[in-house]
């Protein structure tokens, strides 16, 4: 469950999020996607983490992004939008997938994800997660969509 010392973050965001990690048994939850209501979807993974050259920064309009960390360690990469919004953008906006690609850039802030720590991501928030620490290596991780109706909606 929950190892952090302050979830009231998640909580103002979203009940149903902070209820869905609070409860959450790694031994018990297979990785897929979990509807929770209130058109909130988790989607829990195993993957391996990339070198920050294989990354790209996204940003999303319509939902807010609760990024837990289950088990292992990587690297997001933050930059606020408008910075973002100077780089070439190399995917167009996908209203379905709600996210749209940028150029790599080596630029932003670099926040450690560990064992049961989260951020919260809005979609002011340029992100790119799933970036190596040192080595790439085996991470599982819960994603959380939480519907939030953006100022660039």
């Amino acid at each position: 469950g929950l190892t952090m010392k302050r979830c009231e973050d998640i909580q103002k965001l979203s009940q149903t999020a902070y209820v869905f990690l609070k409860n959450f048994d790694p031994e018990k939850t297979e990785d897929g996607r979990y509807e929770l209501g209130d058109g909130v979807f988790a989607s829990v993974k195993t993957y391996t983490t990339k070198p920050r050259r294989e990354g790209a920064y996204e940003a999303h309009r319509k939902y807010a992004d609760i990024q837990y960390m289950i088990h292992g360690k990587e690297l997001i990469g933050t930059e606020p939008l408008e910075v973002m919004h100077q780089q070439a953008c190399t995917q167009a906006y996908d209203a379905e997938k709600d996210v749209e690609f940028y150029a790599n850039n080596f630029e932003g802030t670099d926040q450690l994800l560990t064992d049961g720590e989260y951020r919260i991501l809005m979609p002011e928030d340029g992100h790119m997660p799933d970036i190596c620490v040192n080595e790439p290596a085996q991470v599982r991780k819960i994603v959380i969509k939480v519907p939030v109706i953006g100022e660039n909606a």
